[in-house]
């Protein structure tokens, strides 16, 4: 009785080792066959590496530049950037997208505007190269209806941001509550902004605090107005007009 369960005992033992042993077999092939595959592996991507540096020491600048031209081409890189120029008034207003704040031959205020005519959502920004004191309604930006102008009322067809921060009643000549938290100085970017669902926004610098004037459907150009006053030191620039897609 005694022999016949040492035995099986050594039977089981035996059984064990067995089946570790061909574990580990099975293991040391499974490693060997990885390594191997991880040497073809690299050996393969090292080929195509080279490969493709000798191709491109091998071209030529242009084929390279037409290259870096097709990937700047793609839609997702393309900036829909409008034409930045004013209107001209007078050859003392403006310069292309530049516009100075000269005195005009007209009522108490007068205003630049876009040769670009706007439909639908936009973003604009306009630096202010050199600006004196900001008073209400003295300097003015926004939008104006495109087929309006009457140099000396213009503010009745315009949704505008005042300088001192104010916001007008749009369309109206006269303040609303809304107001931006800083007036305008020296090297500040007045952003307006059109979002798809076609409310107008107003900022300085900082496209993230941004504060809404209305909803205003329609063709627009950006205005740019001033009390009709002789300042040509204070110089407005269009850095930025772009549709937003």
């Amino acid at each position: 009785m005694l022999d016949n369960k040492i035995n099986n005992l050594e039977s089981i033992i035996k059984s064990n080792l067995d089946d570790k042993k061909n574990e580990f077999e099975r293991y040391q092939k499974t490693k060997a066959g990885f390594l191997e595959l991880k040497e073809i592996f690299s050996k393969n991507f090292q080929l195509v590496v080279t490969d493709l540096t000798l191709i491109i020491n091998n071209m030529s600048d242009p084929e390279i530049n037409k290259i870096e031209e097709k990937e700047d081409a793609s839609p997702a890189s393309i900036k829909r950037n409008l034409n930045l120029n004013w209107i001209p008034i007078n050859s003392n207003t403006t310069d292309e997208n530049i516009v100075k704040n000269s005195k005009q031959t007209v009522g108490s205020y007068w205003c630049a505007r876009s040769e670009e005519v706007l439909d639908g959502a936009f973003i604009c920004r306009i630096l202010v190269g050199n600006i004196g004191d900001t008073p209400d309604w003295h300097h003015h930006a926004g939008i104006i209806k495109h087929d309006k102008y009457s140099a000396g009322s213009y503010y009745v067809d315009a949704c505008l941001m005042l300088s001192s921060g104010i916001f007008q009643i749009p369309f109206q000549g006269s303040n609303s509550s809304n107001r931006y938290p800083q007036s305008w100085k020296t090297g500040d970017e007045i952003i307006i902004k059109r979002d798809f669902e076609n409310d107008i926004w107003f900022g300085l610098n900082n496209e993230f605090d941004m504060l809404k004037s209305c909803k205003q459907e329609g063709s627009f150009r950006i205005a740019i107005g001033f009390l009709n006053c002789n300042k040509p030191q204070e110089v407005f620039k269009m850095v930025e007009l772009k549709l937003l897609s």
